[in-house]
């Protein structure tokens, strides 16, 4: 497994956390998403092999928010 910590844009309360939170760990290969509103971050761990983290950034992105590493 591995972990990333990503920054995010664009969350406007803590219900923006929890649909990346669950969008991201409907991905094969995510084991678990911790989206923090506060801190505008998310941590996700996954398997590299089933998933690639620009698959994970364009996830975010295709729910109307911004990452990057």
């Amino acid at each position: 497994m591995k972990k990333i910590t990503l920054k995010l844009s664009g969350m406007h309360c803590t219900a923006c956390s929890v649909l990346i939170d669950t969008v991201l760990e409907e991905l094969p290969g995510v084991k678990s998403s911790k989206t923090s509103y506060a801190e505008q971050k998310v941590e996700v761990e996954f398997d590299p092999i089933q998933m690639q983290v620009e698959k994970i950034l364009s996830t975010i992105k295709s729910e109307g928010y911004d990452a990057v590493i």
